[in-house]
């Protein structure tokens, strides 16, 4: 009789069980990107471990958060509909962040703040050479300082400071931010597409500002 009952409990939890994991899977859509407050331009961010989107279900605690893209659009296609309160972390200045409302399914996302840094730059290969013109202004709401920034080249879509190939740190005692500046990288491999970009930080973050992700080959 023990047995029987037993037996009667452990199916009975088995029915349970899968009557609480028997929901739909999340069919929502979220989708749009990170902009500079003045320029109105996607701000460019690492990928992963750069710019990071948080959203939280109105009515619940627990926060999704996925990474943005290299050229600072973001994309889940995994979320359950309803309305959420959607912020931002990354190279920010705090005092511009905002949580927005949005209700999933949604579409062209924009989300509004000032990056520390603003990255322009170009580039031009010659053979195995390398030549790069950068400027990086630093927001006047922004209070930390910047040591050095660092020149990338590899062979990814997701160049990154941990992805690169080829790197070359720079003082910005030597070459100062608002100023415009030439460099010249040697012995680039050429063997596959050749990717380009400047990134630098500010000591009040551990996140990096970019330039847009530059392909050369």
């Amino acid at each position: 009789m023990k047995k029987i009952s037993m037996l009667f409990i452990a199916c009975l939890a088995f029915m349970t069980s899968c009557n609480i994991d028997n929901y739909d899977e999340p069919t929502g859509t979220i989708s749009g990107g990170i902009y500079d407050i003045e320029t109105h331009e996607l701000i460019p961010a690492q990928s992963p471990n750069g710019a990071r989107v948080q959203i939280v279900q109105e009515g619940y605690y627990q926060p999704i958060n996925f990474w943005c893209k290299p050229d600072g659009s973001f994309e889940n296609t995994r979320v359950f509909p309803g309305k959420y309160k959607l912020s931002v972390q990354g190279p920010f200045v705090a005092s511009t962040a905002t949580v927005q409302d949005v209700s999933i399914p949604c579409s062209n996302v924009k989300v509004m703040i000032e990056p520390n840094l603003r990255i322009t730059a170009s580039a031009k290969l010659s053979g195995n050479k390398l030549e790069i013109d950068y400027e990086i202004h630093q927001s006047s709401k922004s209070t930390g300082t910047v040591g050095s920034v660092i020149l990338l080249c590899g062979n990814t879509i997701g160049l990154s400071v941990t992805t690169s190939n080829k790197r070359v740190e720079i003082s910005t005692t030597d070459q100062p931010l608002g100023q415009k500046h030439h460099c010249v990288l040697e012995g680039i491999d050429t063997r596959n597409s050749v990717f380009v970009r400047v990134a630098a930080k500010t000591s009040e973050t551990s996140y990096y500002n970019y330039s847009t992700l530059l392909k050369l080959k």
